[in-house]
């Protein structure tokens, strides 16, 4: 059976939430598939998620979204399950280049959701319609 990378990567991050569940930590085995697998992205996404820096933004519809507070002060939404983000960094890196699998942001939004620690806000649907089609608030 051939696998990808995404399916590496996927498979990887539900080991991280497993083995968290049970150890109530992250050995250092997965973090280093952790830097394997993501490359320079996966240490200041890490920082993003020790500083709590990412929220999980619901809609009464189900909808949901990431927002991070990146570490120039700027807010970064992420949509998790079609592999975006709103930094320059994730065009650059990710789609132009294709250097590294995902940007800072949307590791520390994946990784924050494996280990629970997510800040849950909840916005209307006209909020998250408004975040999905990329506007300003």
């Amino acid at each position: 059976m051939e696998s990808t990378l995404p399916q590496i990567a996927a498979q990887l991050l539900t080991e991280v939430r497993r083995r968290f569940q049970e150890l109530g930590h992250v050995p250092d085995e997965l973090l280093q598939g952790l830097a394997f697998v993501f490359g320079a992205p996966t240490i200041p996404a890490l920082d993003l998620v020790d500083n709590r820096s990412v929220s999980r933004l619901l809609s009464p519809s189900g909808r949901y979204a990431y927002q991070v507070l990146g570490r120039s002060g700027a807010v970064y939404t992420c949509l998790a399950n079609s592999l975006y983000c709103s930094c320059p960094a994730f065009f650059y890196s990710v789609v132009r280049k294709s250097d590294v699998l995902l940007c800072k942001h949307l590791l520390a939004a994946h990784v924050s959701e494996a280990l629970g620690q997510c800040t849950e806000v909840l916005v209307s649907d006209s909020t998250m319609a408004e975040l999905m089609a990329f506007r300003e608030n």
